[in-house]
């Protein structure tokens, strides 16, 4: 790509060679790049969403943070950025971020329930801040979505026994066993 794509400037240049930095890795490269990007719209939230992809996957989550929170106030009903927010504030371990992560991961899956990246996260959050049922949900709904139905059974099954019957938490739990079944039966 980059010996290919000119760098004319072009927003579509720009693009598609910060990413190819990134992926060589050349990560100042990248980040002068999307930059660049971010100079010609500011108010592009997946410009500032690659940003923080790229300061997170170079190992500097404390970093990318800001880029996440400009692109999910910028974009706050996308769920994916709120994700990569999450797990962000997640890689951070500290408790007040925990406590962020859990919050904004909990949106994420509100928003897309079917996001089993923010799902896993969440139980990571919930499983710190020592909410044990949450967890067991989260991971739960992680595990059934990911395929691994007997892990996802085992959760649910955590999450009903300690939980009062009828509960959201108990009746989400059941949800989850009866599509464990239901996939099981169309298996036979």
């Amino acid at each position: 790509t980059l010996r290919e794509v000119p760098d004319d400037g072009s927003e579509t240049a720009l693009l598609a060679r910060a990413v190819a930095y990134h992926r060589t890795p050349d990560p100042q490269g990248a980040l002068r790049t999307v930059d660049r990007l971010i100079a010609l719209r500011p108010n592009d939230a997946y410009y500032h969403e690659l940003k923080g992809q790229i300061l997170f996957e170079g190992g500097a989550a404390a970093q990318a943070i800001p880029s996440y929170r400009q692109a999910a106030a910028l974009a706050p009903e996308e769920p994916l950025i709120l994700g990569s927010l999450g797990q962000a504030l997640l890689a951070l371990d500290r408790p007040d971020a925990t406590t962020q992560a859990q919050r904004v991961l909990t949106e994420a899956v509100r928003r897309d329930r079917y996001n089993a990246s923010a799902w896993r996260w969440l139980a990571q959050a919930e499983r710190r801040l020592g909410n044990r049922v949450a967890a067991s949900l989260a991971a739960a709904e992680h595990q059934v979505m990911t395929g691994e139905d007997e892990v996802a059974a085992r959760f649910a099954g955590q999450v009903q026994e300690a939980s009062p019957t009828g509960s959201s938490a108990w009746l989400r739990a059941g949800d989850i066993l009866s599509e464990i079944e239901r996939r099981e039966a169309l298996e036979e």
